[in-house]
């Protein structure tokens, strides 16, 4: 019920433009803790903690701060923001780890979701996404994702 909630959120936005990231921070700028999950870890300032949520047909959880919150959705059917309107969003192809990935975020910072889609290997995607102002710090734990 929960991945059919954020589905509908998403469906909501649609489409995106595509745009350079140019200052997309390395993941060795962040600072803090390795927060582990079945299949990857990501790194977090000290201050973020990782949870889990029941999910259907994947492993579905997030981190927080207790002010912003990501999600991820880490199975066959992860959303690939494809639905993202053009004129409120930028899309960004990027390596995450030797991977490709997808950056997304919103033209107007705080505004709309931002976060990563990874296409892994087989049937396996990835994505973690969330609304914040802090789009640095979101984008230092996006691209800290490894998969294990």
């Amino acid at each position: 019920m929960k991945n059919l909630s954020f589905f509908i959120l998403f469906a909501l936005l649609s489409g995106c433009t595509h745009e350079a990231i140019t200052d997309l921070p390395d993941e060795t700028e962040t600072d803090g803790k390795t927060i582990s999950f079945n299949g990857f870890t990501l790194k977090a300032p000290s201050n973020w903690y990782g949870f889990k949520l029941q999910g259907i047909d994947s492993q579905v959880g997030g981190v927080t701060n207790a002010v912003d919150t990501l999600y991820f959705d880490f199975g066959w059917y992860s959303y690939d923001f494809s639905d993202l309107q053009p004129s409120l969003y930028t899309k960004t192809k990027v390596k995450v780890n030797g991977k490709e990935a997808l950056i997304v975020k919103p033209i107007q910072p705080g505004q709309g979701l931002i976060g990563i889609y990874i296409k892994l290997e087989g049937e396996d995607r990835f994505n973690l996404y969330g609304v914040s102002k802090n789009e640095d710090e979101v984008l230092r734990i996006c691209k800290s994702v490894n998969f294990l």
